[in-house]
């Protein structure tokens, strides 16, 4: 069951840098997350951006290239990369509240070698959903733990939902983009 979070959703399968539709406007972002693909453990990456220019897109093109450099030889606490959105973790965990199985997933998006965390904010807001993503990434903040975290908000949105506990540790622990460009979602004709 929780390795369904482990991989990203088919529809991303031929997402790439070389591919990105909106590479004009976002070449800078684009040409850092490549380097950052190589070594994420460098830091953490927030991608903003309008509904539809490509950010899950990046996000897993950046996840293909880290779990193609997975160590054969995995350590004693090594944890794969996981790959999920923010809702859909919340309504999991929800699920099975108090359940090990469910505990122990969650202790595992927390403490993983590299997380996706895909659409922060597009949860339904509560005092639990927003327990929930401070632990996450209050942890990953802490100890340092390599994230990619992409939303259709802004800084400024994000500290309306989330508060400045969150925001600030945000700010603090990742390199901010904002991509620009079409919803690649329409088509050609705008429809």
């Amino acid at each position: 069951m929780a390795n369904l979070y482990t991989k990203y959703p088919p529809r991303f399968e031929d997402c790439g840098f070389s591919n990105f539709p909106n590479l004009k406007e976002n070449k800078e972002a684009v040409g850092f997350l490549e380097k950052y693909a190589a070594k994420p453990e460098s830091g953490s990456i927030l991608l903003l951006g309008k509904y539809g220019v490509g950010k899950t897109g990046l996000a897993v093109a950046v996840f293909k290239e880290v779990v193609a450099r997975i160590p054969q030889v995995r350590e004693i606490h090594y944890k794969p990369p996981v790959f999920l959105s923010v809702p859909d973790l919340l309504d999991f965990i929800r699920r099975g509240y108090d359940e090990p199985e469910y505990e122990e997933f969650f202790e595992r998006v927390k403490k993983t070698s590299f997380l996706v965390f895909d659409d922060l904010g597009a949860e339904k807001k509560s005092e639990w959903t927003l327990e929930k993503v401070f632990q996450i990434i209050n942890h990953r903040y802490n100890y340092l733990l390599p994230t990619m975290i992409t939303s259709n908000m802004t800084l400024e949105e994000l500290e309306e939902a989330f508060g400045q506990r969150v925001t600030s540790r945000l700010i603090g622990m990742c390199k901010v983009f904002e991509i620009k460009g079409k919803d690649l979602r329409l088509n050609k004709n705008g429809e």
